[in-house]
């Protein structure tokens, strides 16, 4: 049975004077998603978080929640919470307050919003510091506050504006696992926008490739794109970087490039090869010696079979 849609956006278009931000954009966010959106900066995947959160108009377009036309409503009565970069917690209060103040404005009564602090508490493993302010905590442990008091009304979708992008790089790899975790216990839409790719592929179901305001491309976890591979025609192809091999370990499509860029990343050594004229970006884990590590400027086989191999397009 196929899911229905919690945001549908169709032929959407924001200009700012005479820059387009968003060109026509369409595509469809399901119930229960975890949706990314991924891009460079100025691609126009924030402005269109923007939209759906009701903090900017759109030009042209139609865009509904769960069925129902939104372009017009109101931020308050969008069942859509936000969830900033920089957290935007009331440092006067205490965590079970930045939680309880939005149920607070709902008219929740007393009884309902101390269950429901408790709860989401819990679910954010923050209980033992209901009593801090935000400044008596890490970075991390504010996120989860800032996660907690935005899913505390139970919204039909949660953004998420590049959340993580403030924290350090071990931090980062703890938040992906916890707003998983999240999304998976509570079951809401969560609309994530970042720049980096090993954030969409590490926790989405599908993602959406923005540039130039467009949607390029939506799919499930797709990791190595490489256009115009020599002998294989001028398609552009997906391969997942576990797929691809390295020297005795190539196989089925066998190509040979020069290593042009190396990056340490503790588990795993990202490497980008150039073949001919194009770049194809592979990883490989880490072993306790260094001896196997492709030098830069060293020539290098690299492998795949074509099962493992998605063609885009021409």
């Amino acid at each position: 049975m196929s899911r229905s849609s919690a945001i549908e956006v169709m032929n959407m278009s924001k200009n700012f004077g005479d820059y387009t931000a968003l060109d026509h954009v369409d595509f469809k966010i399901l119930q229960n998603e975890f949706f990314t959106l991924l891009g460079p900066s100025g691609c126009g995947k924030t402005t269109l978080l923007r939209m759906i959160a009701a903090f900017e108009t759109s030009s042209s377009g139609t865009l509904l929640l769960n069925g129902h036309e939104i372009s017009q409503m109101p931020a308050h009565k969008r069942r859509v919470n936000t969830v900033f970069q920089n957290y935007a917690l009331f440092p006067h209060m205490t965590l079970s307050q930045n939680i309880a103040f939005g149920l607070k404005n709902l008219g929740w009564d007393k009884a309902r919003i101390t269950a429901r602090v408790g709860e989401l508490l819990e679910m954010v493993h923050m209980e033992q510091f209901a009593a801090r302010k935000p400044d008596q905590l890490s970075g991390g442990q504010r996120q989860r506050i800032a996660l907690a008091r935005a899913l505390a009304a139970e919204p039909e979708v949660l953004l998420l504006d590049e959340p993580l992008s403030a924290l350090d790089l071990k931090l980062r790899q703890a938040m992906r696992d916890e707003l998983r975790r999240l999304q998976r216990e509570t079951g809401i839409t969560f609309v994530f926008v970042t720049h980096d790719q090993e954030e969409a592929l590490d926790m989405s179901d599908r993602i959406a490739v923005m540039g130039k305001g467009r949607v390029q491309q939506i799919g499930t976890k797709i990791t190595t794109t490489h256009q115009g591979v020599t002998g294989l025609g001028s398609a552009t192809m997906s391969i997942r970087t576990e797929k691809i091999g390295v020297g005795d370990q190539a196989e089925g499509v066998i190509l040979s490039g020069t290593v042009r860029a190396r990056n340490y990343m503790g588990g795993f050594t990202h490497y980008t090869v150039q073949i001919g004229d194009q770049t194809l970006r592979l990883s490989r884990r880490n072993a306790h010696s260094h001896e196997d590590s492709l030098e830069i400027g060293g020539t290098v086989q690299v492998g795949f079979r074509e099962t493992d191999a998605r063609v885009l397009g021409q």
